[in-house]
């Protein structure tokens, strides 16, 4: 029995075995509604990924075993229903949590399922990896793919409605690892790791690459009709992990991943070496929309500490966020300077940081930029706070954060020059004041005495 209510209320469910749960939140961490799936069968259910689109329909993707109900109004008639192992499913709901559709893919062994994406017109694709013949089309009619050898990748794109309109899969002799999908300025992404050989285009040509010993990590790229492009690899004689994508608001591609050895980050003519600690340390890569190399950042570790990068976002500012665990010593800044932890333990502990977009470490929130002459006084403050000499065209919002990052206060202003606000109820304490005005973002700590 578990309570999903992480306030002072009380909501618990029980499971069958391992069911899966979509929990639903306000801005503030406040419980509204959690939903349950799963059925009785030993291999259990999970939710994978969630993804909302711009009409906030809401898209589930995960795994079950046997037969499983995914309408959260009790009706039986989206059933889904697996083939004896772990299959894949992808449901979609509207904002009331209204099932829309439906669809689960499998075959005779286990499926993995590892990401899902969308296009401006709302075409879904799933990336996933399997070890046995499976049917990408959950109409009456069939699209089968066929693994090489262990687990290979495989990417799946359907209408708005569910419908299947294309599969397209590649792999070759020993295990190859689909980690993430992203579709970017009509390109479809996929990062994983590889081992060995792989021919990369799923079409008739031939574009086999080797590994540089374990497993390397690859980026390919496609068109949104599935036609391979090219692939992009990066390996030593150690192994490399791709991990998660990322876009930003200008159009700029992050990616994560783990590395051992000495390994060059630059796929083009020029070298951009890092070479790891004793164990492990982490990269992030910045390409332009069309995944042209920009940059690499590597966040390094001490003696026989390891860092691992596990999650990457970016907020409207295109400011970066990311998250992993680490144990030792790490050094969570990637550039000049240095920002080190020290885990607790013997075993892992969790990091969170914050990067601007130049990859320069945060110390407290987003930096304004350079030419601006937006003032925000007196700090510290009794309780009133001005914002003066603000210029812009466009809505003004405020918000007011406490120092667990909950929203306090909430405001748009329009065509306002100075904005005076009172926090003379509040509790003594830390305080975040985020301005945003179309592209311009500042944060600032308030110290309310």
């Amino acid at each position: 029995m578990i309570d999903f209510d992480p306030g002072v209320g009380v909501h618990t469910l029980n499971s069958n075995d391992q069911d899966g749960f979509l929990l639903k939140l306000d801005s503030n961490g406040t419980f509204l509604d959690v939903k349950q799936f799963g059925n009785n069968n030993a291999s259990g259910s999970s939710g994978r990924q969630i993804l909302i689109d711009n009409l906030d329909d809401l898209y589930l993707s995960g795994t079950f075993g046997g037969s499983m109900n995914l309408d959260f109004s009790g009706s039986t008639s989206f059933n889904v229903q697996s083939n004896n192992a772990q299959d894949i499913f992808i449901a979609k709901y509207d904002s009331a949590l209204t099932l829309k559709y439906a669809i689960a893919l499998g075959g005779q062994f286990d499926q993995l399922p590892s990401s899902i994406t969308m296009d401006e017109n709302f075409n879904l694709y799933l990336g996933f990896n399997f070890n046995s013949i499976i049917d990408a089309d959950p109409s009456q009619s069939s699209y089968l793919l066929t693994p090489v050898g262990d687990f290979d990748l495989a990417v799946v794109k359907f209408d708005s409605i569910g419908q299947f309109i294309w599969a397209k899969s590649f792999g070759g002799n020993q295990d190859d690892l689909l980690s993430n999908i992203i579709v970017s300025d009509d390109l479809l992404l996929i990062s994983g790791s590889f081992k060995s050989t792989v021919d990369f285009d799923p079409g008739p040509a031939v574009n086999n690459i080797i590994s540089q010993g374990g497993f390397d990590m690859f980026i390919s790229k496609f068109d949104l009709f599935g036609n391979y492009i090219q692939a992009q690899i990066y390996g030593a004689a150690s192994d490399q992990f791709g991990g998660y994508f990322n876009v930003d608001k200008n159009k700029t591609i992050y990616i994560i991943g783990n590395f051992k050895g000495t390994v060059d980050f630059n796929p083009g003519p020029a070298t951009n070496h890092f070479v790891a600690g004793s164990t492990e340390d982490a990269s992030l890569i910045k390409f332009d929309s069309i995944v042209n190399f920009q940059n690499a950042f590597q966040f390094t570790s001490t003696g026989f500490s390891s860092i691992n990068l596990t999650c990457l976002s970016c907020d409207t500012c295109a400011n970066i966020y990311l998250d992993g665990s680490f144990i030792g010593t790490v050094d969570c800044d990637p550039g000049n300077n240095s920002y080190s932890l020290n885990s607790t333990t013997s075993l892992a502990d969790v990091f969170f940081v914050k990067l601007q977009s130049n990859s320069n470490c945060l110390s407290v929130g987003i930096t304004e930029p350079e030419n601006s002459d937006h003032s925000i006084y007196p700090n510290p403050t009794n309780g009133i706070i001005h914002l003066g000499n603000l210029i812009c065209n466009e809505n003004i919002e405020i918000q007011i954060l406490n120092s667990l990052g909950q929203i306090q206060l909430h405001q748009t202003f329009t065509n306002e020059n100075a904005i005076e606000l009172h926090l003379e109820n509040y509790p003594k304490g830390i305080y975040f004041l985020k301005y945003r005005c179309g592209g311009l973002c500042r944060t600032e700590k308030i110290i309310l005495q």
